[in-house]
């Protein structure tokens, strides 16, 4: 296991560099330095011509220092301005460097390119480690599912087949085993980075491994919490967005759990509905899921979004959706530890 520094971050906008003399101060002394009246009046009319623009744009001052994105899905804009193009969708914690700032634009370099973010989403102070968490993750499902049965929960006796194969993408033609595998990777990818400890379930398609070994592993590996990747389906194709899974508390398997599995499955839910964008369909609490039921630390299952749907199912399918579902967990499993 790997341990790194997660990260937490203020806003903080500092100064830098000298300010750029302006268009209308060279004006002027291009007017000093004219002696011919037709001269001088071309010159007040470019003035008059700056000037207006000076008035209507943004004035940048030249810096050079690193900074930050403290919010996730950030806009990165072609221009300083709100109905600029969007060149890309920033994540929390990316890092870039700020080339220049106005009163309410950072001009930035990321990635090759130049472009603008709004100064409130940026920090440059670097953020403090806050210790490593040991993190369980279960890729759900498997190539092959087993209709063996097992009991949904300790002492019960209503049984549910053992592990199941999963959905498949209605565009991509994905399977849910093949996505969720995809997803988790990044995410233990995403979580070392932050200092994380990291625990996986599976890290192959050819396994055999059932909800109630899968929580076993969990419990057996001394993991902080456990989360469990999942794909979403319905036979109403225009359904779509994300939802987190926790116990309730009426029922006896794991209702001790069911507090810090619900803050678990709110916190992770806000920061993939931050770092995508998508749907929120809310926390579902059920007693009715075998890898909940058997787990002995706070859980959650989170169900990324509907393969059912033509586009969402699309955009599971791409690194860059995977990698910001993936920074959205990391997210929320940052913001349940901050207060522990």
């Amino acid at each position: 296991m790997t341990a790194g520094i997660t990260v937490g971050m203020i806003g903080v906008l500092s100064a830098c560099g000298a300010k750029n003399e302006t268009t209308s101060e060279m004006a002027t002394e291009e007017v000093a330095a004219t002696t011919t009246a037709t001269t001088q009046a071309v010159t007040e009319e470019l003035t008059e011509t700056a000037t207006e623009e000076e008035t209507t744009s943004e004035v940048f001052t030249d810096c050079n220092e690193t900074v930050y994105l403290t919010e996730g899905n950030v806009n990165f804009r072609k221009e300083p301005n709100t109905e600029s193009e969007v060149l890309s969708r920033l994540r929390k914690r990316t890092e870039a460097v700020r080339t220049g700032y106005s009163s309410e634009w950072s001009q930035i370099v990321y990635d090759g390119q130049t472009g603008y973010v709004y100064n409130d989403y940026l920090t440059t102070e670097v953020p403090p480690a806050t210790g490593g968490y040991l993190i369980a993750i279960d890729a759900g499902h498997q190539a092959q599912g087993s209709n063996v049965q097992e009991p949904i929960g300790p002492g019960a006796e209503q049984t549910k087949a053992r592990v199941t194969s999963g959905t498949r993408g209605a565009t991509s033609g994905l399977a849910e085993y093949q996505l969720n595998l995809m997803v988790a990777m990044k995410l233990k990818e995403e979580l070392i980075n932050r200092g994380y400890d990291v625990v996986m379930i599976r890290e192959s398609h050819e396994v055999d491994i059932s909800n109630r070994e899968r929580a076993a592993i969990a419990t057996n590996a001394g993991a902080d919490v456990f989360v469990r990747i999942h794909a979403n389906g319905s036979e109403n194709t225009g359904v779509s967005g994300a939802l987190t899974i926790c116990p309730t508390s009426a029922k006896p398997y794991v209702a001790n759990l069911y507090q810090d599995s619900y803050a678990l499955s709110q916190s992770v839910l806000n920061g993939i509905v931050s770092n995508t964008g998508c749907n929120s369909q809310g926390i579902m609490q059920t007693d009715s899921m075998s890898g909940i039921n058997w787990a002995t630390m706070p859980v959650t299952i989170v169900e990324m979004g509907y393969m059912s749907n033509p586009n969402e199912d699309s955009l599971m399918a791409t690194d860059d959706y995977q990698n910001r579902i993936a920074a959205g967990i990391a997210d929320g499993l940052d913001e349940y530890f901050s207060g522990r």
